[in-house]
């Protein structure tokens, strides 16, 4: 295992302070991942390329966290809609306290 601070490459079997482009630095296991640990409830977030437990608004973008692909989106996909009050993407019936969905935007509004 990489000490803290460095990511393992499965590429190159080296440990390195970022990872290379399309992965996520995983600061639990201390590997570059493509996708982030279901198990840790991790997400990919795409601006900092790190592992993250929430997603949040970044560089005035509101990322949702989406269980299908592991990764903080802007868009929600397979049919789920991003929940501005939770930052997740949600079914069609999650859409609650006072929100309703908006199936041109894949929002809850």
């Amino acid at each position: 295992k990489c000490p803290n601070g460095y990511y393992g490459s499965t590429v190159n079997n080296t440990c390195n302070i970022d990872c290379s482009e399309k992965l996520f630095k995983d600061s639990i296991n201390n590997l570059c991942q493509e996708i982030c640990p279901s198990a840790n409830y991790l997400f990919g977030e795409p601006f900092s390329r790190n592992c993250v437990l929430n997603c949040s608004a970044n560089y005035n973008t509101l990322l949702f966290a989406d269980p299908n692909t592991r990764k903080c989106a802007s868009v929600c996909s397979g049919g789920l809609y991003g929940n501005p009050l939770t930052r997740t993407c949600v079914s069609i019936s999650s859409c609650t306290g006072g929100l309703l969905a908006d199936p041109k935007y894949s929002l809850c509004v």
